[in-house]
């Protein structure tokens, strides 16, 4: 304990500037106080013993530096995401960070606990504000309610210190939470939004995150004792949804962040990480900010640049100062230039935070960044005049969470309770405060039938399980005036939600809750969806992108007339179905829609640039039914998670099967979609415009963004199916892959559509997922599909009947 007081008070003795190391502290200290007490002339010592006074009734300052240390010895006993999370280097830099946004003031050194020599020390007056700042930038990355046990723990160990102090030498200020940061009792299930809007208690990690990527060095601070570390963002899911919510929300600029993701192919050796090592060299010269993603296999390379270990040298004008550390590639390192601006963020899975070095983790300020973070943030941005219409959100939330937990998570694929939902809930308010709705703006399920209808079930709905929550918040929301119109349609926000995550729902898990689930989602998911057949929801989906008469990001816009209206696939009836075969064809846009058709009421076309996706708005009506809406933000960049079958093999290395998979007989339509363009009648001729690859046929990263360039630039082809066995194929791989095709796709200006099939053996269903569901980031979405939808019999007689009719020619 007494080398501990000694390190903290060398960290906050203003007069030292490397005061914080700690095989020196102690030394300095004394050194310190000898040569300050000579320094102070008699005519200011009445002054310097009168502002003391002050002080130390106001709040002794090594009292806090000794409730400082206590607490920060019991610290670990609080931390739930990683046992023994914080260490020396973290209250090191809590100090320094008090230290540099803290007054000075000059004490006596005998009021000290440890007594000393006689004299004075610049010691700073530390504030609750500081601290409380102090602990969000250095003792974060847990969860809230850990966070909220921390703070605690350091205010009333620094309380208790004060309580000794004032026994022998009278009252002293309290040393209390600030009043703008209110606790939480419990970490909240869901978020309230009244509370979030006109309150302070929801944690301020984004602000506190934003401010510490914008710490720069200033004029004259020397980068070694900087009071700021580079960053580390922990991410509760596998698909780097943190680093979305940060772009999202303006925290990372895109021009000014080069992302720098390490892929973990075979063949990816030392040539491949020292161009990435070469590309972050580059961006610490030219003061970029850099996000690693994936980058455990080049950390060992930047060991001097995490420890802000930098050496300094005068420029040409003998008076600026140029600082450079050391960067390893292989076995040499050599000093390079490191701008003042320059910014590092390391990406970190909170699935392997277990696994990452203690050492290397207390290098960086730590920041957690959910999903309920970015809507807690987007929530308190709200305009004061609809924050009564933000209730809404949080019944809407109240009501999908229900469903996920009377589902239960496990019948859902790659679904995390709290990311999925709040991810959904995110999308959500993203597009309402975009429009400035009234109403939540909430995205459809991609469906291939739009015509079948529930409305026999209105009423034999409203006593189940799934629907309670519904019930319950529409009588309250009705209660209130101001959101009384929007309250009465709460039930049917709630299911359209949760029609969205039916999309990556386990069929087994649906015939086992066949008896709960209303009829409507029965309706929804069994005929309504697509999830028998991979090779019909392809179809259906290109039919829905590429249709003639659609643009490349907004579909073409319904109108009353039956002549507009027939140019889209949506709108004509569709055929019976089978399921489990290819033997239904795509809905044909030359037939006329039906009477009674939704899209014969007029919609306005809306495009979200950010998320490129084909979108329609659609008013809501008390009388309007859930499924009778047209197509709405339909991703074009998706994730089909499927059982592996022989036909998937296949579908990369035969052409044969190809054109049979994904080109159905020109006779099906009047007008080909681009998947089906340059396929001859019968299923033979012209060359594919879709390319098919796999990710296990690649051994190194090189090739396959090779081959994505290739697809990206052609003007040929427009459909891109990569094939994942997720046997062994990593989360790593598919998130270098999503990463690359993002890059691309900005380089173009039409849309082309691409599809992730990962499968995995049948007896890997009951095991966690391969990989998290994507729920509409960026323009990715993901579905579950039980199957291919193509048998090795329908290929064969098709293949015969192809093989007879070439003879008979």
């Amino acid at each position: 304990m007494d080398d501990l007081l000694t390190l903290a008070r060398g960290c906050l003795s203003a007069s030292q500037s490397s005061a914080d190391a700690p095989s020196s502290s102690s030394s300095s200290s004394s050194s310190t106080s000898s040569s300050s007490g000579q320094n102070v002339s008699p005519s200011s010592s009445s002054r310097l013993q009168k502002h003391q006074s002050h002080i130390q009734r106001s709040r002794p300052v090594d009292f806090i530096i000794a409730g400082l240390c206590d607490a920060f010895q019991k610290v670990n006993r609080l931390t739930d995401l990683r046992p023994d999370m914080f260490h020396l280097r973290d209250f090191v830099y809590l100090l320094r960070y008090i230290r540099t946004h803290s007054k000075t003031t000059l004490l006596n050194s005998m009021a000290l606990i440890g007594g000393g020599g006689a004299g004075q020390h610049n010691f700073v007056a530390i504030e609750p504000e500081v601290v409380l700042k102090a602990l969000q930038r250095n003792f974060n990355g847990v969860s809230p309610s850990a966070f909220s046990d921390i703070v605690i723990l350091f205010f009333s160990e620094v309380q208790k210190s004060l309580d000794r102090y004032s026994i022998n030498h009278g009252p002293v200020l309290p040393f209390t939470i600030p009043a703008r940061w209110r606790l939480p009792t419990t970490p909240p299930p869901s978020f309230n939004a009244t509370t979030t809007l006109h309150s302070s208690h929801v944690s301020d990690v984004l602000d506190v995150l934003r401010e510490s990527i914008g710490d720069r060095l200033k004029p004259g601070e020397d980068p070694n004792h900087m009071a700021a570390r580079f960053i580390m963002v922990i991410d509760p899911t596998s698909i780097m949804s943190s680093l979305s919510y940060l772009f999202d929300l303006g925290i990372l600029d895109h021009e000014k962040t080069h992302i720098c993701t390490v892929s973990d192919f075979v063949e990816d050796d030392g040539i491949v990480r020292s161009h990435l090592i070469s590309e972050i060299k580059s961006s610490m010269e030219l003061g970029h900010t850099v996000v690693l993603v994936n980058g455990s296999p080049i950390y060992s390379s930047f060991y001097d640049i995490f420890n802000r270990h930098f050496m300094s040298v005068l420029g040409t004008d003998q008076k600026t100062k140029n600082y450079y550390g050391k960067v390893a590639i292989g076995s040499y390192s050599r000093p390079c230039a490191v701008h003042h601006n320059f910014q590092m963020i390391v990406h970190q899975p909170l699935v392997d935070l277990h696994t990452v070095p203690l050492p290397f983790l207390n290098r960086f300020e730590k920041y957690l960044v959910t999903a309920e973070t970015v809507i807690n943030e987007k929530l308190r941005r709200l305009p004061q005049h609809i924050h009564e219409s933000a209730r809404v959100f949080d019944c809407l939330r109240h009501g999908v969470d229900d469903f996920v937990k009377t589902f239960t998570p496990s019948s859902f694929y790659g679904v995390i309770p709290s990311e999925t939902v709040g991810s959904l809930m995110a999308n959500i308010l993203n597009r309402t405060l975009a429009t400035n709705s009234p109403t939540p703006i909430i995205p459809r399920a991609f469906v291939v039938d739009e015509h079948v209808r529930a409305d026999d079930d209105r009423e034999d709905d409203n006593n189940n399980d799934f629907d309670r929550v519904a019930i319950k918040k529409k009588s309250e929301l009705s209660n209130s005036s101001n959101v009384r119109d929007i309250g009465c349609n709460i039930r049917k926000f709630i299911r359209e939600a949760n029609m969205k995550l039916l999309q990556v729902a386990k069929p087994e898990s649906i015939y086992l809750m066949r008896h709960r689930l209303p009829r409507r989602y029965l309706v929804e998911y069994l005929i309504r969806q697509e999830h028998f057949s991979v090779v019909r929801f392809l179809q259906h989906l290109a039919a829905v992108l590429f249709t003639s008469g659609t643009t490349m990001n907004v579909l073409s816009s319904s109108s009353s007339s039956s002549s507009s209206s027939s140019s889209s696939p949506a709108s004509s009836p569709s055929p019976n179905r089978r399921p489990s075969t290819l033997s239904s064809s795509p809905p044909s846009p030359s037939s006329p829609s039906s009477p009674s058709s939704p899209l014969s009421s007029s919609t306005n076309d809306t495009t979200d640039d950010d998320d490129r996706e084909v979108s329609h708005a659609h008013t809501y009506d008390e009388d309007d039914d859930d499924e009778g809406g047209p197509q709405q933000h339909i991703a074009h960049k998706w994730i089909i998670f499927t059982r592996s079958s022989p036909e998937i093999f296949r579908l990369y290395n035969q052409v044969a099967y190809q054109r049979f998979v994904l080109g159905p007989t020109r006779s099906s339509w009047s007008t080909p979609p681009p998947i089906v363009e340059g396929i001859a009648s019968g299923g033979g001729g012209g060359p594919l415009d879709v390319t098919v690859l796999s990710v296990t046929a690649f051994g190194s990263s090189h090739a396959l963004l090779e081959e994505v360039q290739s697809f990206y630039s052609s003007t040929t082809k427009s459909t891109l199916l990569i094939i994942s066995d997720m046997r062994s194929v990593s989360k790593n791989q598919l998130n270098y892959i999503r990463s690359i095709i993002d890059n691309l796709e900005k380089k173009i200006s039409t849309i082309k559509l691409v599809a992730i099939i990962a499968h995995f053996p049948a007896d890997r269903i009951l095991f966690p997922s391969g990989y998290d569901a994507v729920v509409l980031q960026h323009g990715w979405d993901s579905t579950y599909i039980d199957s291919l939808g193509v048998a090795n019999v329908d290929i064969l007689n098709t293949t015969t009947a192809t093989t007879s009719s070439t003879t008979t020619n």
